[in-house]
């Protein structure tokens, strides 16, 4: 009962920023239906995705670590829904709760262990594996085969160039596998992405 009164549902959209910009957040974000992505940015402005947080995780690791200069932010990949929060109150119970501390910390060795799945990818995996495997990804945590995906989201959270995605795009639409128009991704094969993916996909699946 004590969270009932504190959380409240708010709706968000693509390509907005919940945290970042090196202070600490007002509120803590648990997600309902809308994904984020947590992304460093270099100084040319390009970037890389190193997390997606869904409905399994939370968005506010800058509060629990109390460190108020991240190198990184939190960006609504994909809109929809979400608990808020405020960081004072979230903050108090991770300090007063086990049950809520234990599960903290818990999802916090879940990004530990994804960003560096994902940074092993990135070194050592196809950019076609990388797409097959983001894609599986988005539909796991939106429980979904149509995805709101952009090339431009792609390219971002994967940090490579966008005519890298659309020339794997291209394949997987030669293949059956996925068909694409206004920003909407519809995978038409779950088995055939996942056989042109790496193995990070099914490692990564077996922690959730």
């Amino acid at each position: 009962m004590e969270w009932q009164p504190q959380l409240r549902v708010i709706q968000v959209k693509s390509g907005q920023l919940l945290t970042g910009g090196g202070t600490l957040p007002n509120y803590f974000y648990f997600p309902i239906s809308a994904l984020v992505a947590l992304t460093v940015d270099l100084e040319n402005g390009s970037g890389v995705d190193f997390a997606l947080v869904g409905s399994e995780g939370f968005i506010g690791l800058e509060f629990i670590t109390e460190n108020d200069a991240a190198s990184f932010k939190a960006l609504v990949q994909a809109e929809g829904s979400l608990y808020q929060v405020r960081s004072a109150f979230a903050h108090a119970q991770f300090n007063k709760s086990t049950i809520f501390r234990v599960a903290i910390l818990n999802y916090m060795r879940y990004l530990i262990a994804e960003s560096g799945q994902n940074s092993t990818c990135f070194r050592h995996h196809s950019i076609e594996q990388q797409v097959c495997r983001l894609l599986l990804r988005y539909m796991d945590r939106q429980k979904s085969m149509k995805l709101a995906l952009t090339h431009e989201i792609i390219s971002r959270s994967l940090g490579v160039r966008r005519e890298s995605v659309t020339l794997v795009s291209q394949k997987l639409r030669r293949l059956d596998l996925i068909t694409s128009s206004n920003g909407l991704i519809q995978v038409k094969s779950v088995s055939g992405l996942q056989s042109l993916s790496c193995e990070c996909y099914e490692v990564m699946k077996q922690w959730r």
